[in-house]
């Protein structure tokens, strides 16, 4: 039993520190996490079960009472390497605790840090659970307002990439849904697919690409929030329009509130068509990067929080226009085959408050 405990500790550990690299060096992998939260797992074990094994030296060591100069020198030795020990832990706990030196230029220089502007996570306020044919999303509000977002599935998308509690990752559709205003200004993000939410650059169907490549309309809109633009460079406007702009589908959830846009952007891989792909010269006309095929969907409703609960089917109406990365929305939809067949309905319920009945907000 030793023997195996100690040997077996090597590869568990090996793999523990691996995956802690890649988490702390790379983006967000949700199969690096698995890997990393079983690998230590199972680490917890083996050092348990190689304790239990050396309960008699642990009892020799801090319990026993000291036996002549070589004993008595022991126990005094220990006490001090306890006391070390002790030292470090409580210190290594307090600037862990309150962000104080080397822990704060440690996690400075952590992916997460460097790339905290671009990096996508969903308010709190907003769940998402994958169901056997789609997936349904809610978004509420401190007032209980909300918004229900119920997507299906199509058939030929069950059968091109089957059923998965997990259908975002690896080479599979990459989604962003969000809400806008009128005048087209992102009010708040609600989803997005694990590719896309932590890194502007990644490896989808078996080549590099970029955000704005797979999801150009919700990356060009995303730019208001993270002061970056697609292509890496700082967005001019920027520094104006931050202090105006409150990014949070709360206030838009009110009777009295201005209408908005509710938007579902997919991508499928290597979708390419007559009309779409990869083989013609770059200024050809119809011609997409390698593993991009058709250019993403658009669907959307225009929602006016006029009634306290509602329900809308959101339209397909248009695409991110191929090759190009302007953010706009193109709405022909003739060259669009097999893209226009992936979802069979998107269902939105919208449930807003009376704006007279909302207790004030204080100032503070």
């Amino acid at each position: 039993m030793r023997h195996f405990v100690n040997l077996a500790l090597v590869p568990f550990f090996l793999t523990l520190a691996v995956t802690g690299l890649m988490r702390f060096l790379l983006p967000f992998s949700l199969v690096t996490t698995r890997v990393h939260i079983m690998s230590g797992f199972a680490v917890l074990i083996l050092i348990g079960l190689h304790l239990v094994s050396r309960t008699s030296y642990f009892k020799s060591i801090l319990l026993s009472p000291g036996k002549g100069n070589e004993r008595g020198y022991r126990n005094h030795l220990s006490q001090k390497t306890l006391l070390s020990i002790l030292g470090l832990w409580i210190f290594l706990l307090a600037v862990s605790l309150w962000g104080l030196p080397p822990a704060a230029q440690i996690i400075d220089a952590s992916y997460e840090s460097r790339h905290r502007a671009t990096i996508f996570r969903s308010d709190p306020q907003t769940v998402y659970k994958p169901v056997k044919e789609g997936m349904h999303l809610k978004r509420v509000t401190d007032t209980d307002a909300s918004l229900l977002i119920q997507l299906d599935w199509s058939a030929s998308y069950i059968d091109s990439y089957g059923q998965n509690n997990n259908p975002f990752s690896n080479s599979r559709p990459q989604m962003a849904i969000w809400a806008e205003s009128d005048t087209g200004t992102l009010i708040e993000t609600l989803f997005l697919s694990e590719k896309s939410a932590f890194s502007e650059t990644f490896e989808w169907a078996g080549y590099p690409h970029r955000r704005v490549d797979i999801l150009p309309i919700w990356r060009n809109r995303f730019t208001l929030t993270t002061g970056i633009a697609p292509d890496g460079g700082q967005a001019t406007f920027f520094s104006g329009a931050t202090p105006e702009h409150s990014f949070s589908v709360h206030n838009y959830l009110k009777t009295n509130s201005k209408p908005f846009y509710l938007y579902v952007e997919l991508n499928a891989p290597n979708d390419s068509n007559n009309y779409f792909n990869s083989d013609y010269v770059p200024d050809q006309p119809g011609y997409t990067k390698p593993g991009i095929g058709q250019p993403s969907v658009l669907y959307g409703a225009y929602i006016e929080p006029t009634k306290e609960k509602q329900y809308l089917l959101l339209d397909l109406v248009g695409h991110g226009g191929g090759n190009s990365s302007d953010g706009n929305i193109h709405y022909d939809l003739g060259p669009i085959t097999t893209a226009k067949k992936l979802i069979e309905k998107i269902l939105v319920r919208v449930e807003v408050i009376d704006s007279e009945e909302e207790e004030p907000q204080s100032d503070s």
